[in-house]
Protein backbone atom coordinates (compact mmCIF):
# COMPACT_ATOMS: atom_id res chain seq x y z
CA UNK A 1 0.00 0.00 0.00
CA UNK A 2 2.97 2.51 0.84
CA UNK A 3 4.18 2.27 -2.67
CA UNK A 4 0.73 2.07 -4.58
CA UNK A 5 -0.05 5.64 -3.79
CA UNK A 6 3.46 7.50 -5.03
CA UNK A 7 3.02 5.24 -8.05
CA UNK A 8 -0.56 6.06 -8.42
CA UNK A 9 0.27 9.91 -8.19
CA UNK A 10 2.56 9.79 -10.85
CA UNK A 11 0.41 8.09 -12.86
CA UNK A 12 -2.15 10.76 -12.34
CA UNK A 13 -0.02 13.45 -12.71
CA UNK A 14 1.48 12.45 -16.02
CA UNK A 15 -1.89 11.61 -17.40
CA UNK A 16 -3.10 15.26 -16.26
CA UNK A 17 0.14 16.64 -18.45
CA UNK A 18 -0.70 14.64 -21.62
CA UNK A 19 -4.27 15.71 -21.60
CA UNK A 20 -3.22 19.56 -21.61
CA UNK A 21 -1.80 20.33 -25.26
CA UNK A 22 -5.26 19.32 -26.39
CA UNK A 23 -6.66 21.76 -24.45
CA UNK A 24 -4.58 24.98 -25.19
CA UNK A 25 -4.57 23.45 -29.40
CA UNK A 26 -8.64 24.27 -28.75
CA UNK A 27 -8.38 27.73 -26.89
CA UNK A 28 -5.95 28.62 -29.48
CA UNK A 29 -8.29 28.04 -32.11
CA UNK A 30 -11.28 29.97 -30.08
CA UNK A 31 -8.84 33.17 -29.72
CA UNK A 32 -8.04 33.50 -33.47
CA UNK A 33 -11.77 33.44 -34.63
CA UNK A 34 -12.51 36.16 -31.71
CA UNK A 35 -9.36 38.28 -33.25
CA UNK A 36 -10.33 38.23 -36.17
CA UNK A 37 -13.61 40.34 -35.59
CA UNK A 38 -12.23 42.89 -34.13
CA UNK A 39 -10.04 45.37 -36.00
CA UNK A 40 -6.74 45.39 -36.23
CA UNK A 41 -3.27 47.51 -36.05
CA UNK A 42 -0.11 47.72 -37.53
CA UNK A 43 3.17 49.86 -37.44
CA UNK A 44 4.27 51.61 -40.71
CA UNK A 45 6.70 53.96 -41.59
CA UNK A 46 5.76 57.15 -40.38
CA UNK A 47 1.96 56.05 -39.65
CA UNK A 48 -0.35 53.76 -37.99
CA UNK A 49 -2.58 51.59 -40.22
CA UNK A 50 -5.65 50.22 -38.48
CA UNK A 51 -8.09 48.00 -40.28
CA UNK A 52 -11.71 47.56 -38.95
CA UNK A 53 -13.64 44.75 -39.86
CA UNK A 54 -17.37 44.98 -42.34
CA UNK A 55 -19.60 44.69 -39.37
CA UNK A 56 -21.24 48.04 -39.78
CA UNK A 57 -19.86 48.83 -36.62
CA UNK A 58 -18.09 52.34 -35.81
CA UNK A 59 -15.53 52.10 -33.52
CA UNK A 60 -13.59 54.99 -31.87
CA UNK A 61 -9.62 54.88 -31.54
CA UNK A 62 -7.62 57.32 -29.19
CA UNK A 63 -3.96 57.48 -29.97
CA UNK A 64 -1.29 58.72 -26.83
CA UNK A 65 1.40 59.50 -26.54
CA UNK A 66 3.51 57.64 -24.11
CA UNK A 67 3.31 60.81 -21.81
CA UNK A 68 -0.37 60.02 -21.83
CA UNK A 69 -1.38 62.70 -24.00
CA UNK A 70 -4.06 62.18 -26.17
CA UNK A 71 -2.76 63.01 -29.69
CA UNK A 72 -5.38 61.58 -32.18
CA UNK A 73 -9.14 60.46 -32.42
CA UNK A 74 -10.52 58.49 -35.18
CA UNK A 75 -13.73 57.42 -35.76
CA UNK A 76 -14.23 54.30 -38.54
CA UNK A 77 -16.27 51.90 -39.84
CA UNK A 78 -16.07 48.34 -42.36
CA UNK A 79 -12.36 50.66 -43.42
CA UNK A 80 -8.65 50.31 -43.48
CA UNK A 81 -7.24 53.84 -42.39
CA UNK A 82 -3.77 55.08 -42.61
CA UNK A 83 -3.14 57.69 -39.94
CA UNK A 84 0.12 59.70 -40.47
CA UNK A 85 1.85 60.48 -36.66
CA UNK A 86 5.29 61.58 -36.28
CA UNK A 87 8.12 58.92 -34.71
CA UNK A 88 7.77 57.65 -31.11
CA UNK A 89 5.94 55.11 -28.81
CA UNK A 90 2.29 55.41 -28.91
CA UNK A 91 -0.58 53.88 -27.14
CA UNK A 92 -3.63 53.12 -29.06
CA UNK A 93 -7.04 52.44 -27.43
CA UNK A 94 -9.90 50.63 -29.13
CA UNK A 95 -13.13 49.44 -27.43
CA UNK A 96 -12.12 46.03 -27.64
CA UNK A 97 -8.28 46.42 -26.40
CA UNK A 98 -5.22 48.24 -26.18
CA UNK A 99 -1.99 47.98 -27.43
CA UNK A 100 1.72 49.65 -27.58
CA UNK A 101 3.00 50.67 -30.87
CA UNK A 102 6.51 51.80 -32.31
CA UNK A 103 6.26 54.20 -35.77
CA UNK A 104 9.33 53.99 -37.26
Amino acid sequence: MKRFLPVAFFLLTLSASVALPTFAAESVAVRHEITSSEPSMTSRRGAIEITCPVNGHTYTFQIYAITGQLVKRVQLTDTTSVIEIPQGCYIVKCESWVKKVIVH
